[in-house]
């Protein structure tokens, strides 16, 4: 780690910190916040230390694991640090799910402490709700019959046979 600049060897130590005391007990959280700190999780907004220790000490599962898949680490014009985490979690029995995570550091009296963090599930939405791959599939495969279906139908009546629509929507489906 002596060969990164102080910028990125921080920020990693801070990241590893946070995700340990994540993993295995939300509720020491609290000693990297201060009471002005903010944090936005799935686009609900806290502020304050308490605040946050709540939300995260309340979410709903029992076991929580991250994995970090990549970080990036810059150094502010004021002297904090923005730290961008991608990972994957599991919590509980809970399929696997990407994450992405914001943190900004400012060093208060000697201590690194997050003055804001921002949280989002990598889940991609119809809307509001989220919809599983096979069902995104089956939508698709859906879609695709109908089209199929009025294409080759308009095709009848107009003389044609409609043979290349068909392979190319077949390829595609």
């Amino acid at each position: 780690m002596g060969d990164k600049p102080i910028w990125e060897q921080i920020g990693s130590s801070f990241i590893q910190h946070y995700y340990q005391l994540f993993d295995n007990d939300r509720t020491q959280l609290g000693a990297i916040y201060i009471d002005a700190s903010c944090l936005t999780w799935e686009g609900q907004q806290f502020q304050g230390k308490a605040a946050i220790v709540e939300k995260l000490s309340s979410l709903p599962f029992q076991k929580i694991q991250h994995s970090i898949t990549a970080q990036d680490h810059q150094p502010t014009p004021d002297s904090c640090i923005i730290s961008m985490v991608v990972g994957q979690l599991k919590a509980d029995e809970d399929p696997i799910m990407g994450f992405h995570q914001m943190f900004l550091l400012k060093n208060i009296n000697d201590a690194w402490v997050c003055t804001n963090d921002m949280f989002r599930l990598a889940l991609h939405n119809f809307g509001t709700h989220a919809v599983s791959s096979s069902l995104q599939f089956l939508i698709i495969f859906t879609l695709l019959q109908m089209v199929q279906i009025s294409y080759t139908n308009k095709q009848s009546l107009n003389g044609g046979s409609g043979r290349s629509a068909l392979l190319l929507l077949r390829c595609c489906a």
